[in-house]
Order: structure tokens, then sequence, then C-alpha cells
């Protein structure tokens, strides 16, 4: 398998960490829009869940670009 150059590492880095901060925004909005949790609907329920599985997907992608770019897979943030 060919090796990644640092700036096809660096330019995914970037993508996914705009995609990061876009699902992060958008949980808020949905906080923000439906309210406390505890009063939620079946359905907001399982929006806000599948929001926050996108959200830890697109989290694990950064982590493992930073681990890729890095070389260090004892990296925590």
């Amino acid at each position: 398998m060919k090796k990644r150059t640092d700036k096809e590492i660096l330019d995914d880095l970037v993508a996914a960490v705009r995609e990061y901060e876009s699902l992060r925004d958008d949980e808020w909005d949905f906080q923000d829009k439906h309210g406390n949790s505890d009063f939620w609907d079946d359905w907001e329920q399982k929006a806000h869940d599948e929001l926050i599985d996108e959200l830890a997907a697109s989290y694990g992608k950064v982590k493992d670009l930073i681990i890729e770019a890095t070389g260090d897979a004892s990296i925590t943030f």
C-alpha cells in the first residue's frame, strides 16, 4: 500500500475537522430547538441519538487522521 503524503493527510484532517465542527453545531442547534431532553418524544430522542452517532464517528475519523499524521497511537484529546 502506498504511503500517503503529509499534504494528503492534512487535507483529509482539515475536512474531517470541518465536518466534526459542523456536526457539533448541528447538535447544539438541535438542543436549542428541542429544549430539555427529559421531555423529548420518541422521534426527537431517535433523531438526537442518530446525530450523536454521526458526531462520534466523525470524532473517530479526526482521531484516526491525527494518529496517522503523528504516528502516535496513544494520543488522546
